[in-house]
């Protein structure tokens, strides 16, 4: 979310298991960018937004592995979830009706299906291949200009980028570039107990997908610039 990191989630995974932890993966960010296979990783839990998948806002995934739904109690109540109601007692449905009180957000969940549609139809691969020549192509042009400070790139990294320019407010930045028709992020987004490791209060964050291309790239660099020429 801030730094791009992919963590070793199997790794993490199998630790977990060995002193029988639940394991819970929120995967809002990486899932329209690689492949997740929830056997593979072995989580207990998996969630992951739709608007990240460029579809609608306000619906989501959870998965559940099929032992955890035995221990779980619904939390909410209401039409379809129910198998029986007597006077002093009631009894669930089977899974995972017993989970979805009430009526569905249908409208959305119509169009989440249409978005993981068209990313599979592309293709994840084809999507990962274009991000990773994407961000080495954006990563090249930032580290050449003066005060730029990049933050926790590593090896293997999703495409997205949180930076600082020395002695300029990341506001002011991404203010400036907004005059450009450049919309990036600035703030601590959502992650301040990083912000406190990483001794800063905020920073700009740029997040690249399949629709971009190298030169937007090459705009945004040029942008950067001029930006940094007027708050000189």
């Amino acid at each position: 979310n801030v730094l791009g990191t992919i963590n070793p989630i199997k790794k993490i995974t199998r630790m977990a298991n060995k002193f029988n932890i639940p394991i819970l993966v929120d995967a809002a960010q990486s899932v329209s960018h690689i492949s997740i296979d929830v056997k593979k990783i072995n989580c207990d839990f998996l969630v992951f937004s739709g608007h990240k998948m460029m579809g609608p806002t306000g619906v989501g995934i959870l998965y559940i592995k099929k032992n955890m739904m035995k221990k779980i109690e619904p939390f909410l109540r209401g039409g379809s979830m129910i198998h029986e109601v007597k006077k002093h007692k009631s009894t669930w449905n089977n899974s995972p009706w017993r989970y979805e009180a009430g009526t569905p957000n249908i409208a959305q969940v119509i169009g989440l299906a249409s978005s993981i549609e068209y990313i599979h139809k592309i293709g994840l691969s084809r999507i990962n291949k274009h991000e990773t020549k994407l961000l080495s192509y954006l990563l090249s042009k930032l580290k050449k200009i003066n005060g730029i400070i990049i933050y926790g790139q590593q090896n293997e990294s999703g495409p997205i980028v949180s930076f600082n320019i020395l002695n300029y407010h990341p506001f002011d930045i991404s203010k400036l570039l907004d005059t450009f028709g450049i919309a990036i992020r600035s703030g601590h987004h959502c992650a301040q107990l990083l912000m406190e490791n990483l001794k800063i209060n905020y920073s700009n964050r740029i997040s690249l997908y399949m629709y971009n291309n190298l030169s937007e790239i090459d705009y945004f660099i040029n942008c950067l610039k001029k930006v940094i020429k007027i708050l000189k």
